[in-house]
């Protein structure tokens, strides 16, 4: 059986690892997608990460790692610049969201254009979900930082653990009684179930 290799490169002294999958990934929505939705997805996706590295260069952050992979796009920096400067960083990829919203709502607004409507939504939908208190998004990070102003790193990953497993566990009851009872698209469980598989991977890798 072949074994993939990540694509591993260097620029600026950071290192940018590109998954074969997060390749694979990335053809099939091109080649499947005819609606143009997909592709706009991905180019919300593509702001909010350029809303991180847009603050860590303002913060003189130095980057570390960037990899593309097939859960997504993850940017490591190095070491702590303070308070105020990690919340910058943190926020900084639903910020450019919330950015690209407007833009793209006045542009529904003035133009009536359907693209812009659906660019709009795509923002707004992904600076929702990754303000959501979950292991690994950005609304975790933000409490992250909050509560490292007043107790120790160990008795923070608890703590945000905790929160994590019981939003999953709370989200998911409701995500089910909506596809149960209101035949809602049951892709928000399958969502939510691979949050839950981000989360215990994350505990697991910081215990080792």
């Amino acid at each position: 059986m072949p074994i993939l290799f990540n694509m591993e490169f260097k620029i600026l002294g950071c290192k940018i690892f590109i998954s074969p999958l997060f390749v694979a990934f990335l053809c099939v929505v091109l080649l499947v997608d005819k609606t143009g939705v997909m592709v706009l997805g991905l180019l919300s996706v593509l702001i909010h990460e350029s809303g991180h590295l847009f603050f860590m260069f303002l913060t003189k952050k130095k980057l570390e790692t960037v990899n593309f992979q097939l859960g997504g796009i993850i940017i490591k920096s190095k070491g702590f610049s303070g308070y105020k400067y990690d919340f910058l960083v943190a926020i900084g990829g639903c910020f450019f969201n919330f950015l690209a919203f407007i833009i793209g709502f006045f542009c529904y607004y003035r133009f009536e254009n359907e693209i812009s409507l659906l660019f709009s939504s795509a923002n707004f939908a992904l600076m929702v979900f990754n303000l959501a208190p979950i292991c690994g998004l950005d609304g975790m990070d933000l409490i992250r930082l909050k509560l490292l102003l007043k107790y120790p790193l160990e008795k923070v990953e608890k703590i945000c653990n905790a929160i994590s497993f019981i939003f999953i566990a709370i989200s998911f009851c409701f995500s089910a009684v909506a596809v149960i009872f209101f035949h809602l698209n049951p892709s928000i469980i399958i969502c939510l179930i691979y949050l839950l598989i981000l989360t215990i991977i994350g505990i697991k890798k910081r215990i080792d």
